[in-house]
């Protein structure tokens, strides 16, 4: 494999601009195909824009190979040649003989001059051997090298198929980095530890995927985590480089369902053992808000060295031409068809896709598939794909809804629940014993045959013959579209627990906000749901979700169900269980004795243990409910709750929300009726630790790694005390700027010197249209 086999000819042309700047001390100006007259390269120098020292021309023919080159330069000799350069230049992929170079001097004459004036493969490979930097800032080159590639083949610790060897050939062709790979290769340098989280779709794992081969490189050894923690400390070698990846770390949901027992522990264990060894990486990936509802439920996840480690890869930060560059590497290195990619050319219909509020590379890369496996015309392509990326879930729609049979839909709805991967054994174990007798409807190779290559994949995943989705677009639209069919969830359910509820009432509420207790989750009524179209088929799974909650919350409460312990705090659960009971009333009476759930929660509060949010959360609860609580279990539930609140450390903003909550009711007199073992909390004593808290936290900043990424937690200390009636103290103003200023840094926004000036919207546009000119090159 060439390494310039995963560059497209935009990539290509960036290339060359980095490795003649490099070589000649010139600052090569970009002029990507059809801008500028047949330009790819410009150093005006002494001469002017009309008759410019240099123009290199940039020819990705490797694929092509001479005859091609020779065709396509001699079709552009005579426009060339009105260009007036004093010097012309060719740079190409292909590899040429002495004689070849020959034959084009000759044919291309006067245009070149000198056989020194063309560098084919062999000059360009020995020129990047000159100038490292240029192979460090282009990414691309990494995986250069079959050495490369047998080290992720050989290696008994990692995943040994070819399946997974063309998926990092496919990142490398299609990611695009916007400061991403640099931010995060340096906090792997200094800290050795990267958690990167960001919304779900915006190529966290593409990101991460790309630093294992930076790394794989250098000589790190790959080990992959896909199971549970364990195995990364199973293989860990002291003596040997590696690199550690845990894709996902906290689960898809926020359920956080690949978190066992004391698992936190040992994450936040195993990170600060990384940090102190030189020849260790480790990277994590996950969702953001999923990370702040762990780091919020468990204590080892906010200590130091683990939030010192988080990096939030974000949309936001990439431009119109960053998204418009993620849209044509997927096109080019797609399976589309050459005439597919020219009816895109002549749409001028990409700006569209890219200014899409819902673009993301998992927008398009679903899209492309499913143009693809459904073989979309190429008069139909461009339309198909603008109304595919504003849209992803509607893809899937109706070949899930009608065009496939019910065991197939139970198959990937139990796919979906397993959060995407499963065991091919442990899924036909499933299919064969189902209530449902799918067997007796469609035998299991049927129904996995009419799925394979469409809706799911088969892969070799450390050993084990497993069952994935083509993509994480399909998870979304089944998720949408078919885990609200009652019938589908009856086959899956069965006797169901804690935690298989909670993944099902995740799924009907997976948004940012949605990380709070479920009691704060459910938001549609039947009046939103008709304002709000596009929100009705998760409400249709929460309405599903609410007729198995009745039993549930019986076999608990009597001690039947034992799968509750592990699921978070005590709170939450107990919290989220009243919540499940007022939705299961027909089934759940008045006469349920919650007597000792509610000792289990007074004793971790008595003990100091928990969140008082949690405990804030679940006093406005009690103050709530009446019925479902007998006042004695009351009484000592708030009593509990109260003083936990009102004594102790308070360390986050979330503490002292929970104490303004306390003060608020204490003033409202709202504990009329109950007596509670505190004195009453005055606001006044709030403001003053919030304020001296605030105060402290800003003046902090600069010490903290990543500043970028406090945005948030700036932000809230100011949102806090305004709340609580208190004037912005300056310290704010000085945090706030010195975030302000990173994000920018870090989103490129900072002016670069090196050019003239900054480009036009429609300078943009035009770039845009150029790169996609070549869309449809060989």
């Amino acid at each position: 494999m060439s390494q310039y086999e995963n560059l497209s000819p935009y990539d290509f042309e960036s290339l060359c601009r980095d490795v003649f700047t490099a070589k000649d001390g010139k600052h090569f100006e970009t002029f990507t195909v059809g801008r500028d007259g047949g330009i790819d390269l410009r150093y005006i120098g002494n001469g002017s824009k009309a008759n410019p020292d240099v123009i290199v021309q940039c020819k990705h023919y490797e694929k092509s190979g001479f005859s091609a080159l020779k065709s396509k330069m001699l079709a552009e000799k005579e426009k060339a040649l009105t260009l007036g350069a004093k010097k012309y230049i060719l740079a190409t992929t292909v590899a040429l003989t002495p004689e070849q170079k020959s034959l084009l001097v000759t044919e291309l004459d006067p245009l070149i001059s000198s056989e020194s004036d063309i560098f084919g493969q062999d000059e360009i490979d020995a020129l990047l051997r000159d100038y490292p930097a240029v192979v460090k800032s282009h990414f691309r080159l990494w995986l250069n090298s079959t050495a490369v590639l047998e080290r992720v083949l050989h290696n008994d610790v990692f995943a040994q198929t070819e399946v997974y060897i063309e998926e990092l050939e496919q990142t490398a062709r299609t990611f695009v980095d916007n400061s991403g790979v640099g931010d995060v290769q340096d906090m792997l340098e200094q800290h050795h530890v990267c958690i990167i989280s960001g919304p779900a779709g915006v190529g966290k794992t593409t990101l991460a995927n790309m630093m294992l081969i930076h790394y794989m490189g250098q000589g790190f050894q790959p080990v992959v985590v896909s199971e549970n923690f364990s195995e990364a400390q199973r293989v860990y070698s002291k003596d040997n480089k590696q690199i550690f990846l845990y894709d996902d770390f906290l689960g898809r949901t926020t359920g956080l369902e690949k978190l066992g027992k004391n698992e936190d522990d040992r994450i936040a264990n195993f990170i600060r053992n990384i940090s102190r060894a030189p020849s260790k990486r480790f990277l994590m990936t996950t969702r953001q808000y999923i990370l702040e509802y762990a780091t919020d439920l468990y204590e080892p996840l906010e200590r130091p060295h683990v939030k010192q480690a988080e990096y939030f890869f974000k949309m936001r930060a990439y431009t119109k031409s960053n998204k418009a560059h993620i849209l044509y590497n997927h096109l080019y290195f797609s399976k589309l068809s050459k005439k597919h990619k020219e009816q895109i050319i002549e749409s001028r219909l990409y700006p569209t896709m890219v200014e899409s509020e819902n673009f993301t590379p998992r927008a398009v890369e679903s899209a492309i598939a499913f143009a693809i496996q459904n073989a979309v015309e190429p008069k139909e392509i461009a339309q198909f794909l603008v109304a595919s990326i504003e849209d992803p879930s509607e893809l899937w729609r109706g070949q899930l809804t009608n065009q496939i049979t019910h065991p197939q839909r139970v198959i990937l709805a139990f796919l979906a629940l397993e959060n995407g991967s499963i065991p091919k054994e442990e899924l036909e174990c499933f299919y064969l014993s189902a209530e449902d007798s799918l067997q007796e409807q469609q035998s299991f190779d049927s129904a996995m045959r009419g799925l394979e290559g469409s809706a799911i994949e088969l892969k070799e995943l450390r050993g084990v013959d497993s069952v994935t989705f083509t993509n994480p677009g399909v998870e979304d639209a089944v998720i949408d579209h078919v885990l609200p069919m009652r019938n589908v969830l009856a086959t899956l359910i069965g006797p169901t627990g804690y935690e298989r509820l909670i993944v099902l009432w995740n799924h009907a509420n997976d948004a940012p906000s949605s990380y709070k207790p479920i009691r704060q989750s459910r938001q549609w009524s039947v009046t939103q749901m008709a304002n709000r179209p596009e929100k009705t088929s998760r409400a249709a799974l929460q309405i599903v979700v609410d007729s198995l909650l009745g039993s549930y919350v019986a076999q608990v409460v009597s001690g039947i169900e034992a799968s509750w312990a592990g699921a978070g705090s005590n709170a939450e659960q107990f919290q989220n269980l009243l919540t499940m009971a007022r939705y299961a009333q027909p089934v759940v009476n008045t006469d349920v004795d919650f007597s000792n759930l509610a000792s289990t929660l007074i004793n971790d509060w008595s003990a100091g243990k928990g969140r008082k949010n949690h405990a804030s959360e679940f006093l406005a609860l009690l103050l709530e409910e009446n019925d479902l609580l007998t006042r004695a279990d009351r009484r000592r539930l708030l009593d509990a709750a109260v003083t936990f609140i009102a004594e102790g450390p308070n360390t986050s903003t979330d503490d002292f929300y929970a104490m303004f909550s306390l003060a608020n009711d204490f003033e409202l007199q709202s504990f009329e009726g109950f007596e509670v073992g505190v004195e009453p909390l005055s606001l006044e004593t709030v403001r003053s630790l919030a304020e001296k808290a605030a105060i402290d936290e800003w003046e902090g900043v600069p010490d903290r790694h990543n500043i970028h990424q406090l945005r948030e937690e700036v932000d809230g200390w100011r949102d806090l005390l305004e709340d609580l009636g208190v004037d912005e103290p300056d310290a704010y103003m000085w945090a706030s700027d010195l975030v302000t200023d990173a994000e920018d840094e870090a989103a490129g926004y900072e002016e670069d010197i090196s050019r003239d000036d900054l480009s036009s919207d429609a300078d943009e546009d035009a770039d845009i249209h150029a790169m996609f000119s070549s869309l449809a090159d060989d």
